[in-house]
């Protein structure tokens, strides 16, 4: 019985131990150029997934995986431009004011590449003119 105690109390320290060990892979994997990890990272700390939130940390790393190429960090940043999460000059929290020239840009390159959750979210921009002119024609042909 004391063992299976014992054993209760130590399970949440090993999975913290596992928990930085996987982070602290991470963050190699993404210093060495790994994009796929660089916007894991941002995910996690977008999320708050066993980390504190914090977006300039998520901003930061959705970034050098964007500069990679690769989509799925471009519709994080488009998300966090569109969504006033990050301004562009500075990648701190906003004050209040959304960027949708910069969220559009970063939508339109995962869009571009086959990204569906930000042609879906191009789409919704165009169609209710958010912070462009409306233009439902291209709303409509991004939803087909």
């Amino acid at each position: 019985m004391r063992r299976a105690l014992v054993a209760l109390l130590l399970v949440p320290s090993l999975a913290l131990a596992d928990t930085q060990a996987a982070l602290d892979d991470l963050r190699t994997k993404a210093g060495a150029g790994d994009a796929a990890a660089a916007n894991r990272l941002g995910e996690i700390y977008l999320n708050g997934e066993t980390v504190p939130v914090n977006e300039i940390e998520a901003a930061q790393w959705f970034q050098v995986a964007a500069a990679k190429g690769l989509g799925r960090a471009e519709y994080h940043l488009g998300v966090m431009y569109a969504t006033d999460r990050i301004m562009a000059d500075s990648n701190t929290p906003a004050t209040g004011f959304a960027d949708p020239e910069d969220a559009v840009f970063w939508l339109r390159k995962a869009a571009d590449q086959g990204e569906l959750d930000a042609v879906c979210t191009l789409a919704q921009i165009y169609g209710a003119g958010y912070g462009v002119r409306k233009y439902m024609d291209e709303g409509l042909r991004l939803y087909r």
